[in-house]
């Protein structure tokens, strides 16, 4: 220190250390605060994203229900207008089969490839038809359990469920829904079938129930083939079908698919090519209906 300095007292000390200490303080809050606002920040992106893809969802949702409420109108009208001239072609065919020539075989087997064929058109309409109409049954409570076994009992006649086993895990105390229980069957007929015929021999299929959040849920898996990713989105649409020619009419999925919104539900896919799919039903528990009514 030099002679000229004069010498600091304790309080000039002890003023200066606390100045000093309040200057850090103010600077280790501000680090905070930012820290904090950054978190802040990334937690609101985070929400706003998850906001976004919530509305995306529900927007194809309301469209997707749009979509078939609008296919559902038009096939019953095409439906109609096709039935009764396919009558008429279903009993001329018969009449020519039974009546008809029977010393030319050439004759006999175009009478019955029409007949085939008309038969898959019935069929076709007949599926049209039933999406269209309105359920006329009243909704009841209904155990998923009991539709998901008597629909396996079902299923198991379809010729490829000889070669391909069913795991059942269906969770004990499952609450009911609201349902008609002969359309939901048919729903999980079709869905074990598509499994059926996505397996190998001496592959399983997986059939499981579960309640969670008011919602009681029905799975249908298979490690067969898969769905390729670009055409996950479409097989729901009527008509699309990856089946060979004379195996299918599309219109599967796209009844499933209206009778899981006809419960008030959804039916959703989870696929990998090579590797499987997982189909799963989405319904609301009875409680939760009759609460709101």
């Amino acid at each position: 220190m030099k002679m000229t300095d004069k010498p600091w007292n304790e309080a000039q000390l002890i003023a200066t250390v606390n100045e000093s200490l309040n200057h850090y303080r103010l600077i280790e809050s501000n680090r905070r605060f930012e820290a904090e606002l950054a978190e802040r920040n990334r937690e609101l992106v985070e929400i706003n994203r998850d906001l976004e893809k919530k509305v995306a969802a529900r927007t194809h949702a309301l469209v997707q229900a749009e979509k078939m409420a609008a296919l559902g109108r038009m096939a019953g009208g095409v439906a109609h207008e096709i039935n009764n001239p396919l009558g008429g072609i279903l009993a001329f065919t018969k009449l020519m089969l039974r009546d008809g020539p029977t010393d030319d075989p050439q004759t006999q087997e175009a009478l019955n490839t029409i007949h085939t064929c008309a038969l898959r058109c019935r069929d076709t309409v007949y599926n049209l038809m039933s999406f269209a109409r309105k359920p006329a049954e009243e909704h009841r409570e209904i155990s998923m359990n009991q539709v998901a076994t008597d629909a396996l009992t079902l299923a198991r006649l379809y010729p490829k469920s000889k070669e391909v086993g069913v795991r059942e895990e269906l969770a004990p105390d499952l609450p009911p829904v609201l349902g008609q229980a002969n359309l939901l069957q048919q729903l999980v007929i079709n869905l074990l079938q598509n499994a059926y015929q996505a397996s190998a021999p001496g592959q399983a299929v997986f059939l499981r129930t579960h309640p969670s959040g008011g919602k009681v849920f029905l799975e249908v898996e298979d490690i067969g083939t898969g769905i390729p990713k670009g055409i996950q989105a479409q097989i729901f649409e009527p008509f699309f079908t990856t089946k060979e020619v004379g195996q299918g009419t599309g219109l599967g999925l796209f009844i499933c698919y209206g009778i899981a919104r006809e419960h008030r539900g959804d039916l959703k896919v989870e696929s990998e090519e090579g590797r499987g799919s997982r189909f799963t039903l989405e319904l609301p528990e009875a409680a939760v209906i009759l609460e709101k009514k």
